[in-house]
């Protein structure tokens, strides 16, 4: 099986995007940790938090499911860009 120059750029892109999602996936225990120590120091179990301090809990509770939407769409952009030849 011959593949062509967009074949064979989207295998390659294919396993770039692969590697760094392993690696970002390996890396998610340390954002629940971080995660962990940033909730107790704000004492976001409390139930009278302030707007601010209830905003920021939750945007502390959303960070590592941002942080791998970040790493797919980075690979989705990188796989297309090299097929697309951009």
């Amino acid at each position: 099986m011959v593949l062509g120059n967009s074949g064979q750029a989207m295998l390659v892109g294919l396993m770039i995007f692969v590697i760094t999602f392993i690696a970002a996936t390996m890396m998610m225990p340390v954002f629940f940790d971080i995660v962990d120590i940033a909730r107790d120091d704000l004492h976001c179990e409390l139930d009278n938090l302030t707007t601010g301090t209830a905003a920021t809990c939750v945007f502390i509770d959303i960070t590592p499911a941002f942080f791998l939407a970040v790493v797919i769409a980075a690979g989705a952009s990188f796989i297309t860009s090299r097929v697309t030849g951009g």
